[in-house]
């Protein structure tokens, strides 16, 4: 009887133990996932220009910027804000 207790609960380790390294498993392809993911659509190759993590959410703001516009309009729309900067302060 003994015995039989001694492989129920040894089943019951083994099943805990192959759970846990199976979340372990999907934890890990996420986490390369996302690591693929960054290289490849955020980043694009530019990670090690980026040293805070301000440009990094600036960098992800471009980006998204610049698939959705023109990347000309957008440093257009830039140059112009800066014109009128200046506009304002000599005036």
């Amino acid at each position: 009887m003994t015995h039989f207790r001694e492989e129920q609960i040894q089943r019951k380790k083994d099943r805990r133990r192959k759970m846990i390294l199976d979340r372990r498993a999907e934890r890990e392809a996420l986490a390369q996932e996302i690591h693929e993911w960054e290289e490849t659509v955020l980043f694009r190759g530019k990670k090690e220009h980026m040293k805070a993590i301000w440009e990094v959410i600036l960098w992800h703001s471009a980006v998204k910027v610049s698939d959705l516009l023109n990347m000309t309009i957008v440093s257009r729309c830039y140059h112009l804000l800066v014109q009128s900067e200046s506009c304002v302060v000599s005036a």
